[in-house]
């Protein structure tokens, strides 16, 4: 995925001392760029989909994605 790539050539960056803080920031423009056109595509995709479902179908989807899931962290402790 782009993004993990622009993400990781971003931890590099900022562990090299030899980088200059313009590149790094350009850098950081890039990732934030490419996450806000990901945020964007999503939401998109949720309206579209949203447009298409029934109600039954809607409450369906939003189980499914309220529904924990194994090995991710909810942020709860």
């Amino acid at each position: 995925m782009q993004l993990e790539k622009l993400e990781a050539t971003l931890a590099e960056m900022t562990q090299d001392d030899k980088v200059d803080e313009t590149t790094v920031i350009a850098q950081i423009d890039k990732v934030e760029q490419m996450r806000a056109e990901a945020n964007k595509r999503r939401t998109v995709m949720i309206y579209r989909m949203n447009k298409v479902l029934k109600p039954e179908q809607r409450a369906k989807v939003r189980a499914l994605y309220e529904r924990p899931q194994p090995g991710k962290h909810d942020g709860s402790r």
